[in-house]
This record gives structure tokens, C-alpha cells and sequence, in this order.
């Protein structure tokens, strides 16, 4: 972080790396009267952020996926006319507006390739805290489902994509740091790989695996000695996953060719189905941001013990938003896409590996009113605009200037 920044500006960035780091843990840790660590630290980072910005007096110019997903989030917000659950509705805006509040204060405050590079190694040294709690739980026998693990507060499958997405970042983390952030991420790695197989979640596997396309990238690109080291490092961490992760994980794991085919991936095929025939009556407007469920009561009833959302986050957009929600923010995705496709180098990479196992991940889940979602959109359209370190020698510390920048009078 460059010393030049203004104290506000400092303790804004500080305040925003805990919010990312707490991102993977933020439901093993509930504060009595404050809810979960998440909601404090990302309180704390809006109040910080939203304070530096108006003492210094500088905004910098949103880019234009910036734009789409703010018409996204008003779109989302001009469903709650005609919504089927005013309730949910309601929510569903409450919580867009600060996710999207938490991205454009990551514009704010990640300048240089040095905050972009923070903010992901505290996403990744984050996940190490359910990782651990999750074998943990798996050594004291603490199944969350039916031989399945996973760190308090989380669903399996949820777990699975969070710890995923973080694959790319390590790597990238690990062939351009230092030598202890280096050794951090692959330890990581390795427990984040174990635990990933702990969950049994078959989309988790196959998220993992796209996001270890990354890893491929470096390995075609590395000095001959670098190939031979990784291939065994890549045949140890097999074996100990071999030897780690029980039977029933694997033989879980087996059965997703199996499912796609002749099953109906635990009943989501019938959520999907129910969906499409709500958003049948209402097709270019939805049924309202965040009203699956109440949309889909006639088909799958109200369950006491579980909440029927659509377990697709493409669908749930767009039988939520209609049409017309659904085709901002795909425009915003694609806007995503071009943004990490023009970028440089490894970062290019990394950037399209978290893109596609963030989509094959969210096929399976709805996360679109997730933080990590948030956090990842968010930190590459940070990344992609982010400048070298100001080599100059620090003076009293000020504003950053920025371009371009809206000075507030």
C-alpha cells in the first residue's frame, strides 16, 4: 500500500482487507449482538471507505461494467413493483445496494497492482480458517451431512466454490511473491484441494478443476526444471489426497456422470422446471428480485427445514429479473469477460480460470446475492486498472491522483 495515501485512505484499504480475508470464515465466528464477522467487517469497511472518500474528496470515475451492474442492481430494485414477495424483494435490494456499495469502494481504494495483489492474498490466506475447521470436524467425526464435512455455518457445496475460487489467486500469488507468501499459498493449496474433496461436492470438484486450468498456463510457460518440481509436487499432493480423503468422498464424487445423465442432481432438475413455468406468466419483468421461493410454492409447497431456491444462479436472474434483468447483466458478465481477456500476462489467466469456475460453480448454486461473487467482480475490474507501484521517494502522505476523477467541491 503506497505511503503516499492519505491515514483515512490506509485505514479504508486495512479495513477492506479484513472484509475479504473474513469473506471464507465469516459464519464460524458469530458476534452476540453483531451478527457474523462478515457483516461486522464489511460494516466497518463501508463506514471507513465511505469516510475516506468524502474527506478527501476525490471519486473515481466508475468504468462501464461498473455502470451495467449498477443498472442491474436498479432493475433488480424496479422489480419490487410488481413482485410476488414484497418481503423478499425488499431484502434482496437492501443487500444488492451494499454489495454493490463493497465494489465500488474496491475501485476506490485498490489503486496499484500492490492493493490488488493484498486484497487477493487476504482472500487466500482467509481460506485457510474453514479449511482447517473443516478437517477438524472430519477427525472428530462432526459430519455435516451423510459423510460429508464442511466448516460451521457453510453448506458442503457452498464451501466447496468459496475454497475454489481462491485457486487461481494462489497460484498467482505463489510464482509472484515473496518466499513466505509463496510457501502460504501452497500449503493452502494443498489443504484447500483435501478439503474441497472432504465436501464431496461433485460441482466443487469440477469448479476445482477449472480453476486449475491456471495452473496448466504456468506450467507451459515454466523453465524445464520448474515443469519436473511441479509434476511432483502435483504427484505428492495426489497421493496424500489419496490416502487423506475417505472412500465415500470419492465414490460421491464418482457418481456426477451418472447424475447428469439418468438423475436429477438432488432435486434441482424439479426447482429448474418449477422456475421456468413461473417465469412463463411473466417473462420480460420476472417475478421479482429475490421471490423464487414465493414463485415456486404452487410446484414444491414451503419445506419447514430448507429454503427452495433455484440452485442456478443464471436461472434465478433470470426468472427473478425477467428478460430484460437477465440481458443487463449478462452485458455486465461479458463486460467482465472483455475486461480480464485485455489484461497482461499471468493476470489474463488467472482472471478467466476464477471466471470459469465461478460459472460452472454457480450452476449448481445461487450466489448471485453472494459477498465472494461480489468480491471477485469487484477485484478484477480493480486489477485490470490497477498501476505499478509510484516508485518516487514517499513524501507527506495525500490523495492519490487519479484518471479520471470527479473532485468533490
Amino acid at each position: 500500500m503506497n505511503p503516499n495515501r492519505s491515514l483515512f485512505a490506509r485505514f479504508a484499504f486495512i479495513t477492506m482487507w479484513m472484509f475479504v480475508f473474513s469473506l471464507s470464515c465469516e459464519k464460524i465466528i458469530e458476534l452476540p449482538g453483531l451478527g457474523s464477522l462478515g457483516r461486522l467487517t464489511g460494516a466497518l469497511a463501508m463506514g471507513a471507505g465511505l469516510v475516506a472518500v468524502l474527506v478527501e474528496r476525490r471519486f473515481r470515475i466508475p468504468s462501464p461494467a461498473h455502470i451495467a451492474l449498477m443498472l442491474v442492481v436498479l432493475w433488480s430494485s424496479i422489480t419490487y413493483r410488481w413482485t410476488v414477495s414484497p418481503v423478499a424483494t425488499e431484502e434482496r435490494i437492501a443487500t444488492y445496494a451494499q454489495l454493490l456499495l463493497i465494489v465500488v469502494l474496491i475501485w476506490q481504494l485498490c489503486l496499484e497492482l500492490t492493493d490488488a495483489r493484498l486484497l487477493m492474498a487476504a482472500y487466500v490466506l482467509g481460506t485457510l480458517v474453514p479449511a482447517l475447521d473443516t478437517f477438524r470436524r472430519y477427525l472428530t467425526a462432526q459430519e455435516t451431512f451423510y459423510q460429508r464435512y464442511a466448516t460451521a455455518g457453510f453448506d458442503p457445496n457452498d464451501l466447496a466454490l468459496t475454497l475454489a475460487l481462491s485457486i487461481p489467486m494462489s497460484l498467482y500469488l505463489a510464482v509472484s511473491s515473496g518466499p513466505l507468501l509463496t510457501w502460504c499459498c501452497r500449503l493452502q493449496l494443498l489443504a484447500v484441494v483435501a478439503t474441497i474433496f472432504l465436501t464431496a461436492s461433485r460441482s466443487g470438484t469440477v469448479a476445482m478443476a477449472a480453476a486449475f486450468t491456471f495452473a496448466a498456463v504456468l506450467w507451459h510457460g515454466a523453465p524445464r526444471k520448474q515443469k519436473m518440481l511441479s509434476a511432483i509436487a502435483a504427484g505428492v499432493m495426489a497421493c496424500i489426497m489419496i490416502a487423506a480423503v475417505p472412500a465415500s468422498s470419492w465414490m460421491r464424487i464418482a457418481t456426477l456422470g451418472s447424475e447428469v445423465k439418468e438423475g436429477t442432481l438432488n432435486s434441482r432438475t424439479v426447482l429448474w422446471g418449477a422456475g421456468v413455468r413461473a417465469l412463463g406468466d411473466v417473462p420480460l419483468q420476472g417475478v421479482g428480485a429475490g421471490a423464487y421461493p414465493d414463485a415456486i410454492a404452487s410446484v414444491v409447497g414451503r419445506p419447514q427445514t430448507w429454503t427452495p431456491v433455484a440452485h442456478n444462479t443464471f436461472l434465478s436472474l433470470l426468472v427473478e429479473t425477467g428478460f430484460i434483468g437477465f440481458s443487463l447483466f449478462m452485458a455486465f458478465f461479458a463486460m467482465l469477460l472483455w475486461t480480464a481477456a485485455r489484461m497482461q500476462g499471468q493476470s489474463r489467466w488467472m482472471w478467466l480460470a476464477c471466471l470459469l469456475a465461478w460459472t460452472i460453480g454457480v450452476s449448481a448454486l445461487t450466489w448471485e446475492n453472494r459477498k465472494p461473487t461480489w468480491m471477485i467482480f469487484g477485484l478484477l475490474l480493480a486489477h485490470s486498472a490497477a498501476r505499478a507501484p509510484a516508485l518516487a521517494t514517499p513524501r507527506k502522505p495525500q490523495a492519490l491522483p487519479m484518471t479520471p476523477v470527479w473532485r468533490m467541491s
